[in-house]
């Protein structure tokens, strides 16, 4: 965010796309497009407009989630086809209500940058990897895994306790969807925005085809030591050629083999 008051988030400039931090490297998704606010007025609408929608809701946590929101337009995770995003026309008073709220959303602004690091990337890797979406009945494993993952990704743990589970990984950030972390996955981004424990999951398919997936790399590794053709012909094995070919296929692409594609924009 840079210095806060007026906030220069990015500069004071006309916007044509917001990449966040893709911006510069890669043309990453369609990101937003015809948006000719200056950037720092965009933003502090972003946050006034969320600050008035969870504040109907619970007044003592509209900080956070506004602050949330603001750091991850910010960063680049809105896009144009997002099924939960609208646009509407902020409040004329946004920039004041961003002012005065400066002094809380200072406490907290760190722990939200950290945050729209790790909570797209962690959903996507659940949803392709598991098939999950966080909810009551997975709550347990979920949590547990996304300790282990951000240990691992080195963010620091301040995030964890940014909201209530439930607001955190649920409602929060939805609005995102696992297209969008898909999108900047397959690009293949360099620099520290990808937190390396995504990065090197990201080509991870579904735990209900890893049978094939590690199927093709255990025969891979028989054939690399002239085992294979013996135990193919004792065992009278048959169409290891395809299995080979289907398994490189998922590993090329896992989300285009997903059982839900659809919620990539994908059709298998």
């Amino acid at each position: 965010m840079g210095e806060l008051g007026r906030p220069r988030f990015l500069g004071r400039r006309k916007v044509s796309s917001a990449r966040g931090f893709w911006e510069g490297e890669k043309d990453v998704g369609k990101g937003i497009r015809d948006v000719k606010l200056p950037i720092d007025d965009l933003l502090a609408g972003v946050y006034a407009l969320a600050k008035r929608q969870y504040g109907e809701v619970n007044k003592d946590n509209a900080v956070r989630w506004a602050t949330l929101r603001l750091e991850a337009v910010k960063a680049g995770w809105l896009d144009d086809d997002q099924k939960y995003v609208k646009r509407v026309i902020p409040p004329k008073d946004a920039m004041k209500i961003f002012q005065e709220d400066e002094p809380e959303i200072k406490k907290v602004v760190e722990a939200a940058r950290q945050a729209v690091r790790f909570v797209p990337f962690s959903t996507e890797f659940n949803f392709r990897v598991y098939g999950v979406t966080y909810n009551s009945s997975t709550h347990t494993e979920y949590l547990a895994r996304a300790e282990k993952l951000a240990k691992s990704a080195q963010l620091g743990n301040m995030f964890l306790g940014y909201m209530v589970p439930d607001v955190f990984y649920g409602s929060a950030l939805r609005w995102i969807e696992v297209k969008r972390p898909m999108e900047v996955l397959k690009a293949g981004m360099t620099g520290d925005h990808i937190p390396n424990v995504f990065r090197v999951r990201a080509y991870l398919a579904q735990s209900g085809q890893a049978l094939i997936t590690t199927s093709c790399v255990v025969i891979k590794s028989f054939m690399s030591k002239n085992w294979w053709n013996p135990i193919k012909e004792a065992g009278r094995l048959v169409g290891d050629s395809t299995l080979i070919q289907v398994a490189e296929n998922i590993i090329a692409d896992p989300w285009k083999y997903h059982l839900i594609s659809r919620a990539y924009g994908l059709n298998p």
